[in-house]
């Protein structure tokens, strides 16, 4: 059994994984072991970035779409609806997942397994 510890924020989310009976934080973004939490939907090419790389393609006016602070889905009615992602209409708990799951992918990788356990804050 393998597991991590999650702190899903507002502005920043971090992993952290326990491995060969130590706690270790996940490098989630250049080398940071947090990750802004964004989301951008890239239009030209169908990709999905994260953290900082969401906000850069922000930035320099890539067609799409930057979600921040997805958090506040959470608990509000928004988890019950969709929206307009890549010419389909997508609940906003996939996105969340999305995110989730682009972390839980860095976090398998650095351990070397994959995770089957999580405890959130």
């Amino acid at each position: 059994m393998s597991f991590c510890g999650l702190d899903f924020g507002t502005s920043n989310s971090t992993i952290g994984i326990y491995n060969n009976h130590d706690v270790e934080m996940v490098m989630l973004d250049d080398n940071k072991n947090y990750l802004r939490s964004a989301i951008f939907l890239n239009n030209e090419t169908k990709k999905v970035m994260f953290g900082e790389k969401a906000i850069e393609e922000y930035i320099e006016r890539t067609p799409g779409r930057l979600m921040t602070s997805i958090k506040s889905v959470l608990g509000s009615t928004l988890m019950d609806e969709k929206t307009l992602i890549f010419g389909n209409l997508v609940p906003f708990s996939d996105i969340l997942g999305y995110f989730l799951r682009n972390m839980k992918e860095k976090a398998e990788a650095q351990l070397g397994q994959s995770i089957d356990s999580v405890v959130m804050g």
